[in-house]
């Protein structure tokens, strides 16, 4: 396998304009993340539109996952990738034919987390379905999961790796037409199923991975308080000496929903312990769809809006959920 190049931008900005670039020189741009990918598209379509032009071929610029499904479709393979629904479908019929432990309840959520669970050992190449171990819960799903790999076989579906591994032989028998040169955009590491395809491409195409550098900044800081109440004191505390200090397009993200109640109550024992001034602290609460049921909160989550936007009348805006 070629060697990886690695190009490392000084900004977001700058990586954006060079895939933009890359990809009008005919290199298959292969970005981490779908979002990535209809940002540089969206940046390519606003460049032809301010330059006046009134049509253009789109670049290829895909994200990873995107660009191994669309390639195992144009490989016209007797099985099919499997959907969610049908995953949800199979691992019901294989929870029936294994009597659950005492206290676990079947259903779509429980489904879920066993395709998770699946997922993410077939990607690290673990044994997921192996002999039973003397774990109750574990030695269930074992079983479990040696059903479901059977109906797979007997309803001709692929799960992920298995897309991975077939585009991989294609791509090393030279069934794939690849273009001297591919980038990986924004990828931090590879899960070992997907590293085989990526040697694979090595072999037949020139790979660079491009990465934005990261600035650096002040580290995070997590403090750990005994109960949730303290917690949420401490934060509406740190609330008010940011607002006195000036700071007044300010932000709290929460995941649990109980949360939302003891941030109301806290916020409303310190702004209303005297007379407000005209300059005093005003805020809005925002109860919403929560973040954890959004699928793409399971990876970096993203602001809806820029954190520089000024918020009307200077509003201190808490929110735990995004407006979709």
């Amino acid at each position: 396998m070629k060697a990886i190049s690695e190009q490392t931008f000084a900004s977001a900005h700058e990586l954006e304009r060079g895939l933009i670039e890359a990809a009008l020189k005919d290199t298959l741009v292969l970005t981490e993340t779908s979002r990535l990918a209809r940002r540089v598209l969206h940046c390519f379509r606003m460049e032809r539109i301010r330059q006046g032009e009134k049509g253009w071929r789109t670049p290829a610029v895909l994200s990873f996952n995107r660009w191994v499904k669309n390639t195992f479709d144009r490989l016209w393979q007797p099985n099919r990738p499997l959907s969610r629904l049908g995953s949800l479908r199979l691992w019901q019929e294989a929870t029936l034919r294994v009597p659950p432990p005492e206290g676990l309840n079947l259903g779509p959520s429980l489904y879920l987390q066993l395709q998770e669970t699946f997922d993410l050992l077939t990607r690290h190449g673990q044994d997921f379905a192996g002999p039973p171990k003397g774990q109750i819960l574990a030695d269930w799903r074992r079983e479990v999961s040696r059903h479901f790999l059977n109906l797979l076989n007997i309803h001709q579906f692929v799960p992920w790796t298995g897309l991975l591994d077939t585009v991989r032989k294609a791509v090393e028998e030279g069934k794939v037409v690849l273009p001297a040169t591919i980038v990986l955009a924004g990828f931090d590491e590879f899960s070992p199923a997907e590293q085989a395809l990526v040697q694979g491409l090595g072999k037949k195409s020139k790979l660079s991975l491009w990465l934005a550098e990261q600035r650096p900044g002040k580290e995070t800081e997590v403090l750990v308080y005994a109960t949730p109440d303290q917690e949420c004191q401490a934060v509406c505390a740190e609330v008010l000496r940011e607002w006195n200090r000036g700071k007044k397009n300010l932000g709290v993200v929460f995941l649990d929903s109980d949360y939302f109640e003891r941030i109301r109550r806290c916020l409303e024992e310190m702004t209303d312990r005297e007379e407000r001034p005209s300059d005093g602290l005003r805020y809005n609460l925002t109860f919403g769809r929560p973040f954890l049921p959004i699928l793409f909160f399971k990876r970096p989550w993203f602001p809806s809006v820029s954190w520089r936007t000024p918020c009307p009348d200077n509003f201190f805006r808490l929110s735990w959920s995004l407006p979709i």
